[in-house]
């Protein structure tokens, strides 16, 4: 949502550039949702993000990963 707010687009728009609906978009930016690295990439790139959002996605699917091992 800061990135998004940041680069001045909507909700909306965001969800447009991203090809999701809105109620998607919400749902991500609260966290009550997970989207694939699909999604991070194209927000990413709306937002002009030079890669910070798709990093921190890799980020926690590693750490995810880790964890989910290390059971």
């Amino acid at each position: 949502a800061a990135f998004r707010k940041v680069a001045g687009l909507q909700q909306g728009q965001l969800a447009r550039a991203v090809f999701r609906d809105r109620t998607t978009v919400v749902h991500i930016e609260r966290g009550s949702r997970s989207s694939d690295e699909g999604f991070w990439r194209a927000a990413d790139r709306a937002v002009h993000a030079d890669g910070a959002l798709l990093a921190d996605f890799r980020s926690l699917r590693a750490t995810k990963a880790a964890y989910q091992g290390g059971l």
